[in-house]
């Protein structure tokens, strides 16, 4: 699908990680979520300082963080009916021009950190202070719907999992699928147990009409 996003050019394109569908452009003055259908979901109000990045949050779902070019980070949150329409918080970072922004996603720690480039050539990075958020710990703690443009919009959840994750389902599944076959096992045993009985009684009935003699172990 094309659609016309911004009058003038992108500066950043990001998608979400728990939305798969969820797309965030950002321009000069305003930022937009698009859906992947093609179906513009959020169009900001126009900023007051030029805008030089957006990024979705790899911790918090619904969670964005817009860069500008006055040092300071609008930190937007999706997941929070009472706040959508505005910045939760802004964070002041230098009083320099932001021109690049990357999440550093550490696992051995539940903060999330943002590597920040200025326009004196610096680079910084800042472990958010978003105790006011709570990271996700279960697939059932990722929202299903979004508060965006005035409305809640349902969404379908794709929960990022780790490397330790992945192996725990498998591990969990191998045991399940272990179980099972155990339980096959036992239900099996008297159907065969009757199969070897009616055997035995025809073989001894074949036996018989042929004047064999069966010498039993």
């Amino acid at each position: 699908w094309i659609e016309k996003d911004h009058l003038r050019p992108s500066l950043s394109l990001d998608g979400s990680i728990f939305y798969k569908e969820l797309y965030l452009t950002v321009s000069d003055w305003q930022f937009h979520i698009w859906k992947s259908c093609g179906t513009k979901l959020f169009v900001s109000p126009q900023s007051s300082v030029l805008l030089t990045g957006g990024k979705w949050s790899r911790r918090f779902p619904g969670v964005l963080y817009i860069s500008t070019c006055d040092g300071s980070i609008d930190v937007w949150n999706f997941a929070d009916v009472s706040c959508a329409d505005f910045p939760v918080t802004k964070l002041l970072t230098s009083p320099k021009s932001i021109t690049a922004m990357e999440i550093i996603d550490d696992e051995s720690t539940s903060d999330e950190a943002l590597a920040i480039g200025n326009s004196d050539g610096s680079l910084q990075v800042y472990h958010l202070p978003l105790n006011f958020l709570k990271k996700p710990k279960k697939i059932h703690s990722v929202p299903e719907s979004l508060a965006i443009g005035g409305g809640c919009i349902d969404m379908k959840v794709d929960l990022p999992y780790s490397e330790a994750t992945r192996k725990n389902a498998s591990n969990s599944n191998d045991g399940n699928e272990e179980k099972k076959g155990d339980d096959e096992i036992k239900q099996n045993v008297p159907k065969l147990e009757n199969f070897l009985n009616s055997f035995e009684e025809f073989e001894k009935s074949c036996a018989k009409e042929l004047g064999i003699d069966i010498v039993e172990e």
